[in-house]
């Protein structure tokens, strides 16, 4: 029900409420999150929460009418993308660099490729559809050593045994087999038979001496 509400927006910031996403923490995370996959950085949102009001900023821009109107597919699976690509099974900040097919994406300036070179893997599904599909495929890393790499494991394997991994994503094996490359980032990756062309390929920082 509430992802229902999230995909339909209409009123953005009512989600956001105390009878809303933001009753609970993990509510307020998943709507800070959408909020800054959707819109641009020149946007944001204003929600109520405790009697005050809660300025949402945006950032990425992958679907900015969302604000005012209800989620296409295509919507639902960039804004899937960038949420999966933001996990983390630790709950830490870490920096990415996050690149796709999408004209939000596709500008990268060149400090920041030179900066983030060990490509982690991409993330594509559909975090709305009943049941969510989420996948994951695995990156080729670089020569490079990328200290964060330790705490990122969503691109990892599940146990033995079990469906998904610790960020309950779906593993699809290596990027290169399972997806298209063009310019440099993964497009038309496959999971469970159906292909995705919203993909979110996610680079770490690796230091140069």
């Amino acid at each position: 029900m509430v992802l229902t509400l999230l995909a339909a927006a209409g009123d953005v910031g009512r989600l956001g409420d105390d009878a809303g996403l933001g009753a609970t923490a993990a509510g307020r995370l998943l709507l800070e999150y959408t909020v800054q996959c959707a819109l641009p950085e020149s946007d944001s949102v204003v929600t109520r929460r405790d009697g005050r009001d809660v300025l949402l900023h945006g950032s990425l821009g992958l679907a900015p009418q969302w604000k005012h109107e209800a989620m296409t597919a295509v919507d639902e699976r960039w804004i899937t993308a960038c949420i999966l690509a933001r996990m983390n099974a630790f709950g830490v900040t870490v920096k990415l660099s996050l690149r796709g097919d999408h004209d939000a994406l596709r500008n990268v300036e060149a400090s920041e490729r030179h900066q983030y070179t060990y490509e982690e893997g991409a993330f594509y599904g559909n975090f709305f559809a009943d049941p969510p599909v989420l996948y994951a495929c695995s990156g080729t890393g670089s020569a490079r050593r990328a200290p964060a790499r330790r705490l990122r494991v969503c691109t990892e394997a599940a146990p033995t045994g079990e469906a998904t991994n610790r960020c309950g994503m779906v593993m699809t094996g290596a990027c290169t087999v399972v997806c298209e490359q063009h310019d440099g980032v993964y497009e038309g990756c496959f999971g469970a038979g159906e292909r995705y062309d919203e993909v979110l390929t996610v680079f770490l920082e690796t230091p140069h001496d």
